[in-house]
């Protein structure tokens, strides 16, 4: 259910200076929109200086829908990488847990041989 108009806009979490400089070194950007300090209505501005600058919007919009159309595919292909490597990974711990309980079964039988080896030895 939407919320009413009434309530106030939802703060969205920040991150802390230590935060930005991480993301800053793994990812770093020249795009304006990726810094901390973007202002919309700055940027806005400096794209559309005045009204005879409008034309220009409709193609920025073509653009920004084809930018928003990779990145859905993009992180379409990463979820579903993810759930792949999910699943083999769910699988190699079965696995594991397969071998492990069959080594588990060899030592319990090598150990009784051993022992029956033993007792045979001190019977002789």
């Amino acid at each position: 259910m939407a919320a009413p108009a009434t309530d106030p806009p939802r703060k969205l979490p920040s991150m802390s200076d230590q935060q930005q400089q991480n993301l800053a070194d793994v990812l770093p950007s020249e795009d304006p929109l990726d810094a901390t300090d973007f202002d919309p209505v700055a940027y806005l501005n400096v794209l559309f200086p005045n009204e005879r600058s409008l034309p220009s919007l409709e193609p920025r919009i073509e653009d920004a829908a084809e930018q928003v159309s990779q990145l859905d595919l993009e992180i379409s292909k990463a979820v579903h990488a993810q759930a792949e490597a999910g699943a083999r990974a769910t699988k190699d711990i079965a696995t594991a847990r397969e071998a492990m309980a069959e080594l588990c079964t060899r030592v319990a039988s090598i150990k009784t041989k051993a022992s029956e080896s033993e007792n045979l030895v001190r019977e002789i």
